[in-house]
């Protein structure tokens, strides 16, 4: 029996203030609360052990990348050319530099930063091999393209950005640490939708957008929040072979999770959030997602128990993740997909090819390459205002154009059926009356406007308005 359960019917308050956490007892009188802390306290370990291997990984990759690097330069003065900064180097450029690309990750010859370790082919991120030092887009300022001035990094997004550069005020308040107003905003969003329960529907699902909580301290939500990442760590596991870095062994799932870092780029995955379909308190499904600023979020991995599968979780967690992107204003959401499942995502989901100057912009982020998998995207609609809610819970059955635009609104007679006067096109008209008038000028008693389409025409910002003759 899932815990919320069983303090319901242990009769506990329904205002939360039972900690169900820590009455809860077990035989030997030990609170759940303390068993759920030696509980994250193993797994933190674990984590401190994984860590550790990842670093020596990285060690390990390091050593490979230097003697590439002696070489590549024994090669290249055999061919009389000089090894500049800004040079070509063979499977790494230098003892701190990436193996491989950041765009495509495979090796080869690749264009070295002198900034940061990361590493790109020229032809991935289309530039032509400077004669001098290079800096890569990951260490410029994303607004004027500059890697002068020692730019700062947005807490929410990792781009680079020039104090100067930005909008330093959003509603007369500092933005802090933030690129822009739009970063400012998703992160104060996510900040309040994390770790609270969402009801799907009346069967028993939920929905949680779960971030790791490093400083968990003696709270009970907090270590309930990190102990569901360690289940949802588990559900990924469970149904994706071994996800790891070709070249280093990272384990990218366990790095994605517990939002690890990394001193190469394209294996840093901080910033990630986990988002969980419960059933009846069991984790059923699990999806990662990561923000970049207010135009695209990445959802890399995705995935159901195989108990569970072809009953519709998918599209709940799915439907629950576009939820998260409306409320945070994110316009698309990308993923990639193997060529076997490419078209169930466009067809049961809705996703389509990712438009080229997508694909281009995406290449300058630092997203997770899954190879062999085709870029996907999908557009997210935005929540209606507040005042687009309003508009749709009034109760207009019909009107003309006209009085629309007019401002005038007709009640139905008393009695009426707006939906079958619809369907008919009839009672357009007051009693007594001979008729509307349409914009046309002509008499159209038989003029009315179907509300349910005109619903979704007013969502969007632009009214588009039909007249049914």
């Amino acid at each position: 029996m899932a815990l919320p359960a069983f303090a319901s019917h242990a009769g506990s308050a329904e205002d939360g203030t039972s900690a169900p956490w820590e009455r809860v007892l077990l035989m030997s009188g030990k609170p759940l609360l303390r068993c759920l802390r030696e509980a994250w306290d193993l797994e933190r370990v674990k984590m401190f052990h994984a860590e550790e291997k990842a670093r020596a990984a990285l060690e390990q990759d390091r050593e490979r990348s230097a003697q590439a690097k002696k070489r590549s330069l024994l090669l290249l003065a055999k061919q009389g050319k000089k090894g500049g900064a800004g040079a070509l180097a063979v499977d790494g450029g230098g003892d701190r530099s990436d193996d491989a690309c950041g765009v495509c990750a495979d090796g080869g010859q690749l264009l070295c930063c002198d900034s940061c370790p990361s590493t790109f082919h020229p032809e991935c991120v289309a530039v032509q091999v400077p004669d001098g030092s290079w800096a890569c887009h990951y260490c410029r300022c994303f607004l004027c393209s500059a890697g002068d001035g020692a730019p700062s990094t947005c807490h929410q997004c990792a781009r680079k950005y020039h104090n100067h550069c930005r909008t330093s005020l959003f509603a007369g308040h500092e933005i802090g640490p933030y690129c822009s107003e739009s970063c400012n905003k998703i992160a104060a969003k996510l900040t309040e939708m994390a770790g609270m329960t969402n009801r799907a529907d009346e069967d028993g699902y939920s929905w949680s957008l779960l971030k790791i909580q490093k400083d968990s301290g003696d709270s009970a939500a907090l270590l309930e929040c990190n102990a569901k990442l360690a289940v949802a760590l588990g559900v990924l596991d469970e149904c994706f072979n071994p996800v790891k870095d070709r070249r280093t062994g990272v384990d990218m799932l366990h790095q994605a999770v517990y939002s690890l870092g990394s001193e190469f780029k394209r294996l840093s995955y901080e910033g990630f959030y986990t988002m969980v379909l419960e059933k009846d308190a069991e984790i059923v499904s699990v999806a990662l997602l990561r923000f970049h600023g207010n135009k695209l979020a990445e959802m890399p991995f995705a995935c159901t128990l195989s108990q569970y599968r072809r009953q519709g979780m998918m599209g709940r967690l799915v439907k629950a993740v576009e939820q998260v992107l409306a409320t945070v204003q994110v316009e698309k959401l990308a993923i990639p997909a193997v060529t076997e499942v490419v078209d169930t995502w466009k067809r049961s989901f809705g996703f389509a090819p990712m438009e080229p100057r997508l694909r281009e912009e995406a290449k300058r982020l630092s997203m997770v390459v899954v190879t062999g998998t085709i870029l996907l995207q999908k557009h997210i609609a935005p929540p209606m205002t507040e005042d687009e809610l309003a508009f749709m819970e009034m109760s207009w059955p019909y009107s003309s154009f006209t009085n629309l635009v007019a401002g005038i609104a007709f009640p139905p007679p008393s009695g009426a059926d707006p939906l079958a006067a619809a369907v008919r096109g009839v009672g357009a008209g007051t009693p007594g009356t001979s008729g509307l008038r349409s914009c046309g000028g002509e008499a159209v008693g038989s003029s009315v406007f179907q509300m349910p389409s005109y619903a979704a025409a007013a969502h969007g910002g632009s009214l588009r308005l039909g007249v049914n003759k």
